[in-house]
């Protein structure tokens, strides 16, 4: 029968012989040198679980590590006091000794008054079992001191408080990845008449979301709790006030008059006819307002930008977007706009391409599905799980179209592995995952250096055309009708329509049957053109239909950032020559550093404060422009 003592002490150092013979005829977990283990089992705290079959059989040393060592280990943002494993070694198979020794080593740890126990675990039986028992995986290092194998940093949080934290975040976000399951579903291949199914389901599993978050009331935040789990518990304390306001029935209807909304655009924008969507869109204004005056009575519209970006309302955005219409309208009247020309390919050397980019810029097959719909869009369902939908037309819409949604993928294919399953996971605002998908789609993929180097492989499948040529016609500037095809002088006109638009419904200066004919009279003050029909009018976008009202600022904001982020990244990377060899990781590095690594853990503004040097700024974003367009067009 396996017996396990804990030794610890003094006679800590008589196992030292015991220890070592384990260790060098099975491979450790981390050290196994001899000055390695001496040292530790000097630790005044040190201890050393013994597991006995009428021989040594297996045991685990472990040790409390200091400030320093738990930043050179990898567990700043973990719980502390912290426990950590140096040494695990088993030599009886078949018998559950390993999982014996870390269950006691767990209790053990938290009768001492541990937060957390963490460790090393190679890939195989050893981290499996970690996991199994309770660890989450915090750092993934490919090759781990140069074995060629892979190790696992984890954690296992021991204070009560904290595991119910966790489980409670990690049950919420598998029923929100489940319901982007479904929601992808709906937009790319459920049938049409799957739509009242979708909806019952919809609204299950939002009450279930919301049920989770008003009966798990969040506790204090602690230092020792550590910076990742007490912005773990911020971020739950401000979803759990938000959804506090709301009662289930409400949210409910929500999901669904999104359900029936979605259908109805679809069949509108079928019939190219917006007095079709007419009633779903009133009904998701009324509920979506009714929402917003439960937050903010004065300004619902306010309210409803928080979900989008936190911080932001009217007075800001009227601030921002003013100056910016007025600049941007006088850049485009300085340039004369030629006759529309588009690069002509069809459709497989379009998919050819675009997958010949996905590949390039980092992002694998094992971790991206592509499928087709009406509206594209990028689905971040979890860690390792992305889903992207697109459609084919011209090049110029699918290429770019698939550039922008890469930039979102990789802002969510590069958080931290620690946050999975949290609700640190994701982007921290709207704003900053959209700067990401237009970095990719315009700083790089329409920069003259991009098609100097790209022309080769865009050859190969699409002729008659110089990188000059293709430059030139991927940066066309026009007044143009549809949002998602236009450039990115005028994109943000775009955006500020839909602003002024949705901000008259919520607020109720505007009604549904009123938006169509603003909205044209809108356009042609802007850009001159009055929209042919609905679908190149106010039927072009589905965010209305997804109750989406407060995203659309995001765009605008998400350009302006992009631009600072741009400005800064060139200041530290070489980008023209990396793009000459096409090599695209130096830019995921430096997105990683400064954008990526924090998910949802300081704001947007932060974020960007700290990696450009400046808080939101237009001018960076009008500065660009100019040096770009300028040459072009002559201005």
């Amino acid at each position: 029968m396996v017996r396990i003592d804990c030794v610890e002490g003094p006679a800590l150092e008589k196992e030292l012989g015991g220890l070592l013979l384990l260790e060098a005829q099975y491979e450790p977990a981390l050290r196994s040198s001899k000055s390695d283990v001496l040292e530790i089992i000097k630790t005044p705290s040190a201890l050393y679980l013994k597991a006995t079959d009428k021989e040594l059989a297996g045991g685990i040393l472990a040790a409390p590590l200091t400030p320093d060592e738990i930043k050179e280990y990898g567990f700043s943002d973990e719980p502390t006091p912290l426990l950590y494993i140096y040494s695990f070694t088993t030599l009886i198979h078949g018998q559950g000794i390993g999982k014996t020794l870390l269950q006691d080593l767990l209790q053990e740890a938290k009768k001492r008054g541990y937060l957390a126990v963490g460790g090393h675990y190679m890939e195989g039986t050893s981290v499996q079992l970690a996991l199994k028992l309770g660890a989450q995986k915090l750092v993934i290092h490919k090759n781990w001191e140069g074995s060629g194998k892979k190790s696992y940093l984890c954690s296992f949080v021991l204070d009560e408080g904290l595991r119910k934290i966790q489980k409670t975040q990690r049950e919420i976000m598998q029923l929100k990845g489940t319901w982007l399951v479904l929601d992808w579903d709906q937009n790319t291949i459920m049938p049409s008449n799957g739509t009242q199914t979708r909806e019952y389901q919809g609204e299950l599993l939002q009450q279930l979301i919301h049920d989770r978050f008003v009966r798990a009331a969040p506790i204090p935040t602690y230092d020792r709790y550590g910076h990742r789990f007490n912005t773990m518990i911020l971020e739950q304390s401000k979803v759990y006030k938000r959804q506090r306001q709301l009662s289930t029935s409400v949210v409910r209807r929500v999901v669904s008059e999104v359900v029936k909304a979605t259908s109805s655009w679809k069949y509108a924008r079928k019939m190219n006819d917006y007095t079709l969507f007419q009633p779903s869109l009133k009904r998701m204004v009324e509920i979506k307002r009714r929402i917003g005056n439960l937050i903010d009575p004065i300004n619902p519209y306010d309210a409803l930008l928080q979900e989008y970006e936190e911080g932001m309302n009217t007075k800001k955005l009227d601030a921002l977007f003013g100056p910016l219409a007025t600049d941007l309208s006088a850049m485009l009247k300085k340039i004369k706009p030629t006759h529309p020309d588009h690069i002509k390919a069809d459709r497989k050397s379009q998919e050819r391409l675009v997958h010949d980019l996905l590949k390039r810029i980092g992002i694998g097959k094992d971790e991206l599905s592509v499928s087709l719909a009406q509206h594209p869009f990028t689905t971040i369902i979890g860690p390792g799980d992305v889903r992207i939908a697109t459609r084919y037309a011209q090049f110029d819409e699918s290429f770019f179209n698939m550039a922008h949604e890469a930039g979102h993928a990789l802002y969510g294919l590069g958080l931290p592995t620690s946050y999975g399953y949290t609700l640190l996971y994701g982007a921290t605002s709207y704003g900053l995952d959209e700067s990401q998908a237009m970095f990719w789609e315009h700083t790089i993929c329409r920069s003259k250096a991009f098609w100097e180097a790209y022309i080769s492989v865009f050859r190969r499948h699409i002729h008659g055309y110089t990188a000059e040529k293709v430059f030139r016609l991927v940066n066309q500037v026009r007044p143009s009708y549809i949002r998602v095809n236009a450039d990115e002088l005028t994109y943000c006109l775009h955006i500020i329509l839909r602003y002024e638009i949705e901000r008259g419904l919520i607020n109720g200066t505007l009604q549904v049957k009123e938006a169509k004919d603003y909205w044209n009279k809108r356009f042609y003050e802007l850009f001159g053109l009055k929209p042919r029909n609905d679908n190149e009018g106010i039927l072009q976008d589905i965010h209305w239909a997804t109750g989406d009202f407060g995203y659309f600022p995001s765009y605008a904001i998400g350009m302006i950032y992009a631009a600072q982020l741009s400005a800064a990244m060139r200041k530290q990377v070489q980008m023209g020559a990396c793009m000459k060899r096409l090599d695209f990781t130096p830019f995921t590095v430096w997105l990683t550093e400064h954008v990526y690594r924090y998910g949802r853990t300081r704001s947007a503004e932060d974020i960007i404060t700290t990696a450009t040097g400046a808080p939101l700024d237009a001018s960076a974003f009008t500065s660009y422009l100019k040096d770009k367009f300028g040459p072009l067009y002559g201005f």
